[in-house]
């Protein structure tokens, strides 16, 4: 068992757990601006599409006309003329129409897909910025419980060198063991201080600046995310297939080509001077279609068919690589809990020798303090490398984000346990 002393009284709110700060997450400003970013996109292809239906349309007009009534007459009027009908799009009009809307579809499902990746990649980031604020505790916590050893050490070996037993270089190498440790201190307290301002800009609130707790993960959970029908849920996945859907719909198949509508209305015409007035009804049907119609309809064709053979060759792609990723992820469990339990059996393995050179300094001279220094910085180096496998597994439960943001990790209770030393003070089991 490491033990790490703490001389210091101040109390610090601690840190909320990790699914708290991921609910927290999912309400926060950066997650609203993405909510409101996707809904003003949608509203604005809302907009833009195009309708299928009737339109209204007016005209007015006047004119001033002397026209030629026979050789000999001609004939001055004031005319005054207006028109009402309704618009309706046909044949290729409302095929382009069609067309288009299906385009702003498929452009609004990529951006649904991408803004959903973003907050994954916010969670993500938060998981990471706790992991490290974590780590940074527990290797503040291990610098400072070797510190405290400093100024008993640093008398005992300038006694030694006094006395002849060791060479003050001996001596000087000992002691910068210190320095490397206040080195690994300062890194340590600089990334939990960064992290800890990270955790504060995703949450938008004041979160605590204490100890936290330790997340526990259920692999299991994980693990059970790897069938085919739940990798076809992936947001980015599930729009690429929606697009190759549309793109082989039967009306994206079809080209514009032909322009046309079909226009009913009714006319009115008033001659001014004369005070006389007339109505009509109309029904009128106008087209206009390029001279080389084909060609251009083979184009589209072609066009279309090679738009197809892209997507699903990108749909291809990417999910080879997401399911790669995903057998990567599920590799990397079983190394790292190799390499967990390695780190513990060698934490044990240091925590023995510094138990048994304890009680060979007590009866028997020579450099046996020296080697229960060596043994003590030892066991620090352990403890950083289990602090950093720990840290590993937290880092792997953040890589899991990118497929969904429902978290598997619950919450132990925090892993730092005071208890009460001989000589007054407080110390805390890291593990």
């Amino acid at each position: 068992m490491i033990v790490v002393a703490l001389t210091s009284s101040v109390v610090r709110a601690a840190v909320a757990p990790l699914d708290e700060l991921e609910r927290r997450a999912r309400s926060s400003l950066a997650m609203r601006t993405l909510d409101a970013q996707l809904d003003a996109d949608t509203r604005r292809a809302q907009l833009s599409r195009g309708s299928l239906g009737p339109r209204l349309y007016g005209s007015t007009g006047f004119a001033d006309s002397n026209e030629i009534v026979d050789e000999t007459r001609n004939r001055s009027y004031r005319r005054l003329t207006s028109e009402l009908g309704l618009r309706i799009p046909v044949m290729g009009s409302r095929q382009q129409i069609r067309s288009a809307n299906l385009r702003t579809g498929m452009a609004l499902q990529r951006r649904a897909a991408d803004i959903e990746l973003q907050k994954r990649e916010i969670i993500r980031r938060l998981r990471i910025a706790y992991a490290e604020y974590w780590a940074s505790q527990r290797l503040l916590a291990l610098s400072q419980e070797f510190l405290d050893n400093e100024p008993k050490m640093d008398h005992i070996l300038r006694l030694r060198t006094r006395a002849g037993l060791m060479l003050d270089a001996d001596r000087l190498e000992f002691m910068s063991a210190y320095e490397l440790v206040r080195r690994d201190a300062a890194r340590a307290d600089l990334a939990a201080q960064q992290s800890l301002d990270t955790l504060r800009s995703l949450v938008d609130d004041e979160i605590g600046n204490g100890a936290t707790m330790l997340p526990v993960v259920d692999h299991r959970c994980e693990s059970s995310r790897g069938d085919a029908q739940w990798l076809d849920q992936d947001p980015e996945l599930a729009a690429l297939n929606a697009q190759l859907q549309t793109l082989q719909a039967p009306d994206f198949a079809v080209p514009a080509g032909i322009n046309s509508e079909l226009r009913v209305g009714y006319q009115r015409a008033t001659e001014t001077n004369t005070s006389r007035s007339g109505s009509g009804a109309m029904v009128g049907w106008s087209f206009d279609m390029p001279l080389n119609y084909f060609t251009e309809r083979g184009l589209h064709s072609s066009s279309v068919s090679a738009e197809v053979a892209h997507t699903r060759l990108q749909l291809q792609l990417r999910r080879t690589e997401l399911r790669n990723q995903f057998q990567q992820l599920t590799s990397r469990q079983a190394e790292l809990s190799q390499s967990m339990r390695f780190v513990q059996l060698r934490a044990g393995a240091a925590d023995e020798l510094i138990r048994e050179r304890q009680l060979r300094v007590k009866g028997m001279a020579g450099d046996v303090m020296e080697q229960l220094q060596a043994s003590r910085l030892g066991r620090y180096d352990t403890a950083k490398a289990l602090v950093e496998a720990q840290r590993a597994q937290l880092y792997w439960h953040a890589d899991w984000a990118r497929f969904a943001m429902d978290s598997c990790a619950t919450t132990t209770a925090p892993t730092l346990q005071l208890t009460t030393t001989p000589a007054g003070r407080r110390a805390l089991y890291l593990w």
